[in-house]
């Protein structure tokens, strides 16, 4: 008897235990069904605000290219009418003009940049990258960026063009010369007087010995640095510089770094920094190497940049 009591109250249990198992297989069921709805109506959610995004960004890049043009036509119409009566103006007449010039190229540069911007908020696309020659891009840069260095008074250091011989990233020209172009002149805007900028090119290795999978370019300032309450925004889109720090505010709208970051990430990198106020900041992102013969030796390894936003009690030297 007691054995059949024990087999009744285990035979018992063993039926509660299978019920239980059965309901918690229903609610798991139940519970897979739900989370593939909201998945799908999550997916549903971000393909339409990929949608808007596009649609924003295809409205406001219109509205710019066609607002660029009509200033261009103004400008082109007031140069035309002006022309002819130059010599026989006054000098605050002169210097009314030269305002109205002064002020038209940053209304022109505000336009492209908006245009930039609009252009990139849309989802990222593959780009073809190719190999560019580190000569062909920095050449570029340098053409550019020297005299705008001469005229503030400061010193731009560029690699030897022997140093990068045979050395080429595997990227989009293009966008990548947008990145460092950024980078560099905002090393010169928010330098001091009689400061440098430094651009180098620097191996990333994984192990000795063996050829970089990756090329490190670093833009590095004397410049007053960035405080650490700044930098949590730096690549926030409309982050302008504070009007009470040295040199003023900055004259844009804030979206140099922010187009920056996002055209380094359609490449497959991102901008990170480390600065310490009044001392200076080191900028720098990681492009892949091209697959072509690579002159290793006349890159020197330089003491890898830590990773990180901004590195409390880390000391920086100016342009290091």
């Amino acid at each position: 008897d007691r054995l059949t009591e024990v087999t009744r109250q285990r035979d018992l249990a063993l039926a509660e235990r299978t019920r239980t198992l059965s309901s918690l297989q229903s609610s798991q069921a139940t519970l897979n069904q739900e989370i593939a709805q909201r998945r799908q109506i999550l997916d549903e959610h971000r393909q339409l605000l990929d949608r808007q995004a596009q649609q924003h960004g295809a409205f406001v890049a219109a509205a710019v290219h066609e607002t660029r043009h009509m200033v261009q036509d103004i400008l082109g119409d007031m140069t035309r009418m002006v022309d002819p009566l130059r010599d026989a103006l006054g000098a605050d007449q002169k210097k009314l003009l030269g305002r109205i010039s002064e002020n038209s190229d940053h209304l022109l540069g505000l336009l492209c940049t908006l245009s930039d911007y609009a252009r990139l908020q849309g989802p990222s696309q593959a780009l073809p990258l190719r190999a560019v020659p580190a000569l062909e891009l920095l050449g570029r840069l340098r053409n550019t960026l020297d005299p705008v260095a001469r005229e503030a008074g400061l010193q731009a250091d560029w690699p030897q063009d022997i140093a990068l011989a045979g050395v080429a990233f595997q990227t989009d020209g293009e966008r990548l010369y947008q990145v460092v172009a950024e980078l560099v002149r905002n090393a010169l805007r928010f330098n001091r007087s009689g400061g440098a900028v430094s651009i180098t090119v620097e191996p990333v290795l994984t192990r000795t010995g063996e050829a970089p999978q990756a090329l490190r370019l670093v833009v590095a300032d004397t410049g007053i640095g960035i405080a650490p309450d700044h930098a949590a925004a730096l690549f926030s889109p409309f982050a302008r510089r504070p009007a009470n720090l040295p040199l003023g505010p900055d004259l844009g709208v804030g979206l140099g770094l922010a187009i920056a970051q996002r055209l380094a990430e359609s490449l497959g990198s991102r901008i990170v920094f480390a600065s310490e106020p009044g001392i200076g900041s080191r900028f720098w992102l990681d492009i892949p190497a091209a697959d072509v013969p690579v002159s290793v030796p006349t890159l020197t390894p330089q003491p890898q940049s830590r990773a990180l936003d901004y590195p409390l009690g880390a000391s920086l030297k100016a342009a290091q």
